[in-house]
């Protein structure tokens, strides 16, 4: 059965279902607005609070759970990534499972639609499970269309479950779908929406490379959806998709990079199943991996043109360069976000000095041009000194920066481990996708002659370790910068604590170079490179005043990763910050000329590959 539902006005006042829908992401706050709009009463739950706000203002109710949302719906919806996903919003600790037996007959949901995209084995089982359990029917729904259909009501459902069910869901559906298709019970939407994948993405890598082939080859480029308009190679792909490709218009994103490829992996493994070869959905899974494998997880998936843009451009180059992951660099947009120290008036005491010139934005545009001598693979974008009072706020701007531009990749986020919050605070920032750990600069002394161990704030104040200790909870590890003088408390942090992983940032900060206080920092350095649990970023060695002294950089670099090991130590740049005292490429020359002896299996590790371990890439 087809049907394009109908179009009447919204349901009477008192006869309409109450809503609730479990997942705010791109999808579901795009669908939310749009029921919302249309006079569903609606209860909205998301893993992450912050991404709620536009729906909550928009006159949605919030719920604080799952199970919660259930209760106070009688048909649930639901959007959230993949099936682990759907499988804790459902099946886990106060999931809608918890709801109990009798939904529907006794205020809680008696229908669950779930427009993930999800393996269709595993919605027949939940499916089942919940039935039995609660008595909750289940219809799988994946769609397509994107943000921008959504809003319009112009989704294309792909449908599974009772017929019965279906018509339930019927003025629901509607409101969301133009196009809302029966293809069979329970787990047919879910197979419809695998061929579905099948065509989008390998759709997507036909447009870049239309796209790619006609640049290359000088012709009008923005002129082929209208020449080949009508003829065999019409589709929505050319006259959509194509031309935001061709402008390079990557924001608002369509949908994650990391999403199409997870798509793609399951249409593999679903053809795999059926002893079926599919080359064209492997080329597509290829090359999204690819794009996805150089730090571009969170980019929209219209910017895989980006991958082709990249290999034409090092086409002529004699010997490719290794990858680099810079492993600690910072954006801000002074504009739009408060940074404290860039901002107020009054500056804050300085290493390098005067930052005046840091005083300005710097965005993936500013940082792609200090690098374009170089082959980044990705970045680690390291807290900024964001505005304490909301240190989500910043991840959250990331995300939307990296969806924009590509960058950066993932982040070290900012909690303050000594806050009677933090345990909020760390729940926030570990469950946005971008955050793989945190960073709280301790309490440290001037001078080596002054530190103490015991100091408020510092890293034996118990109030610090108390909330440092909620971060393996949470899978998070902790960049540490402090200066070397410090480093026996550090120790004693990472034997106390051996499941969390350390970064050391700025090569523990060897500012003085005489030659009793580079010997104090390499007996510093290499009584904490006795704690397994720690790594060292060697980075921020500029000193205020002069030109990043590379004679003596490259001994300072040797003899960290000789004291640490070429598998636990990793390139930074600390760019925009260590611009005050180099250019990016006298940085990174650098860098190279102190590891240009070591074999490229090391050098490898050193560039690109313990960043990606350690950061989880």
């Amino acid at each position: 059965m087809t049907a394009a539902a109908e179009r009447g006005g919204p349901p009477p006042a008192g006869t309409r279902p109450r809503l609730g829908f479990i997942g705010i992401g791109l999808m579901g706050t795009a669908m939310s607005l749009r029921l919302l709009e249309r006079g569903w009463p609606l209860t909205v739950w998301n893993r992450e609070r912050p991404a709620l706000d536009p729906v909550l203002a928009a006159g949605a109710s919030e719920a604080g759970c799952p199970r919660e949302v259930a209760e106070r719906s009688d048909i649930v919806l639901m959007c959230v990534l993949d099936t682990p996903a759907v499988e804790a919003c459902v099946w886990g600790e106060q999931g809608v499972a918890e709801v109990g037996a009798g939904a529907g007959a006794g205020g809680g949901a008696r229908l669950l639609i779930d427009f993930s995209t999800i393996d269709a084995g595993a919605t027949r089982d939940f499916a089942a499970r919940l039935r039995a359990r609660t008595g909750m029917g289940w219809i799988d729904a994946p769609i397509s269309g994107g943000p921008s259909a959504a809003r319009q009501g112009a989704l294309t459902a792909m449908v599974g479950g009772e017929a019965a069910e279906l018509a339930a869901a019927a003025a629901v559906l509607a409101d969301l779908a133009g196009n809302v298709t029966h293809m069979g019970p329970v787990g047919a939407g879910q197979v419809t929406k695998v061929v579905n994948q099948a065509i989008v993405g390998s759709g997507f890598i036909a447009m870049a490379e239309a796209l790619h082939l006609a640049e290359a080859a000088g012709i009008d480029a923005a002129a082929l959806p209208a020449c080949l308009g009508g003829g065999l190679a019409d589709s929505v792909l050319l006259q959509r998709i194509y031309p935001l490709m061709q402008r390079r218009a990557f924001d608002p994103p369509l949908g994650y990079a990391r999403q199409l490829l997870k798509d793609l992996k399951a249409v593999k493994g679903f053809a795999h199943g059926l002893g079926l070869s599919l080359p064209g959905v492997e080329n597509a899974a290829e090359r999204f991996g690819a794009y996805v494998g150089q730090g571009n997880a969170m980019a929209d998936i219209v910017s895989i043109i980006r991958l082709y843009e990249q290999e034409r451009q090092a086409g002529g180059a004699a010997a490719e360069p290794l990858p680099v992951i810079d492993a600690h660099q910072h954006f801000w947009d002074l504009g739009e976000n408060h940074h404290p120290w860039l901002c107020d008036a009054e500056p804050i005491p300085f290493r390098y000095g005067d930052y005046g010139a840091l005083r300005r934005n710097y965005l993936p545009a500013d940082y792609r041009a200090d690098t374009a001598r170089h082959r980044i693979a990705g970045t680690v974008h390291v807290e900024a000194e964001f505005d304490p009072a909301n240190p989500v706020a910043e991840t959250a701007w990331l995300e939307r920066l990296a969806a924009r531009e590509g960058l950066p990749t993932v982040c070290v986020a900012q909690a303050r481990l000594d806050d009677p919050e933090v345990a909020a605070v760390l729940a926030a920032q570990a469950v946005r996708p971008m955050v793989r750990g945190i960073r709280h600069k301790p309490r440290a002394a001037a001078r080596p002659e002054e530190a103490r161990r015991g100091a408020p704030g510092s890293m034996d104040d118990p109030a610090w370790r108390r909330g440092y200790a909620l971060l393996s909870k949470h899978g998070l590890s902790f960049d540490l910068q402090t200066p070397w003088w410090h480093l026996d408390a550090a120790h004693d942090l990472a034997r106390d604590f051996p499941e969390t992983q350390i970064i050391v940032n700025h090569t523990a900060l060897p500012a003085d170079r005489s030659v009793e206080g580079l010997r104090a920092w390499r007996a510093a350095l290499a009584g904490l490179a006795r704690a397994p649990n720690v790594a060292l970023k060697i980075s921020g060695l500029g000193l205020p005043g002069q030109p990043w002294p590379a004679a003596a950089n490259v001994a300072v670099i040797r003899d960290a990763i000789t004291l640490f090991g070429a598998d636990r130590c990793l390139f930074a740049s600390n760019y925009p910050v260590d611009s005050l005292v180099g250019s990016f490429d006298a940085i990174m020359d650098g860098f190279l000329q102190a590891i240009a002896d070591r074999p490229e299996a090391e050098r490898r590790q050193l560039l690109h590959d313990n960043a990606a371990r350690l950061y989880r890439f």
